[in-house]
């Protein structure tokens, strides 16, 4: 009970929950947002590829390495693995002024610590288990064109809040974190309430 209510409060704290009940309207499937490996930009960089590759005298190895099926999946991995870079989880968000401030990443980076300490305190069966679940829960983020979708990254930030909390009732040091966490949560409602809506209306 006390790691499902310390989840409830980080959740209702996080960056990303508020984000989404300032635009809701980022929850909405807009058929455009969906990636298209037929783009013509990225048909014409494959193609471009392909000639090089043919003027290198290796045609055939070109036209199996560089293919639609090959670009779609290194898209794919680089949208899933994008969700891990710290400068947008942790520091700064999406680029996209509208689904983050720009301030902080969608999630608390002092609550970093406290997720990796839950991870790592397991067996390694419920390590491999849950890697499975949060690479599960990102897969999602290859769907979609903009690089740093934040609906489609949902799953992982519920899972970041879930083994914080954990770490915030289960680990003895965690206590130091509380100040910081709730300086951290108040820098951003700060910045959020009076700062972010001048820099949207640019």
């Amino acid at each position: 009970m006390k790691i499902l209510l310390t989840f409830l409060v980080i959740t209702l704290l996080s960056p990303w929950l508020w984000l989404i009940i300032k635009g809701p309207r980022m929850l909405l499937l807009d058929p455009a947002s969906l990636y298209k490996i037929s783009q013509p930009s990225r048909i014409s960089e494959i193609n471009t590829l392909r000639g090089e590759a043919s003027s290198a005298g290796v045609g055939l190895l070109g036209r199996l390495v560089v293919n639609k099926a090959t670009w779609a999946a290194k898209d794919a991995l680089s949208r899933i693995l994008s969700t891990f870079d710290p400068h947008y989880l942790l520091l700064e968000g999406d680029v996209d002024i509208t689904r983050s401030t720009g301030k902080t990443g969608p999630v608390f980076l002092t609550l970093a610590p406290l997720v990796m300490w839950s991870f790592w305190h397991r067996g390694r069966k419920q390590r491999t288990g849950l890697a499975v679940l949060i690479l599960a829960a990102v897969a999602a983020a290859a769907m979609f064109e903009p690089y740093y979708f934040l609906p489609a990254r949902l799953g992982f930030f519920l899972i970041y809040n879930w083994l914080a909390a954990e770490g915030v009732v289960r680990a003895k040091w965690s206590t130091i974190y509380l100040a910081v966490v709730v300086f951290e949560a108040a820098r951003f409602a700060h910045d959020f309430r009076l700062h972010y809506p001048y820099r949207t209306s640019l």
